[in-house]
């Protein structure tokens, strides 16, 4: 569990932070937020032990750039 969330991490800091894809595409992105969601979603459900990640900073760190990352995908999907 511990690379898998590695990975997740990285692949959404990435994601979040070079977000061009966000605002050029040609649509048909919600797959993809989608999938990652729920890859998140199952994720988080493994103990912090198991992830091995730290309670008192990490997993809230992480839940907090999940909720602005989701937010800036809908700011973008609901933009003309």
């Amino acid at each position: 569990p511990t690379d898998k969330f590695d990975l997740l991490y990285a692949y959404t800091y990435h994601l979040k932070v070079y977000d061009v894809w966000l605002h050029d595409n040609e649509g048909g992105m919600e797959g993809m937020v989608k999938d990652l969601s729920n890859m998140w979603k199952r994720l988080l459900k493994t103990d912090d032990n198991k992830l091995g990640i730290d309670s008192e900073y990490t997993r809230p760190g992480v839940v907090q750039l999940l909720q602005d990352f989701q937010r800036e995908i809908e700011s973008a999907c609901s933009e003309p």
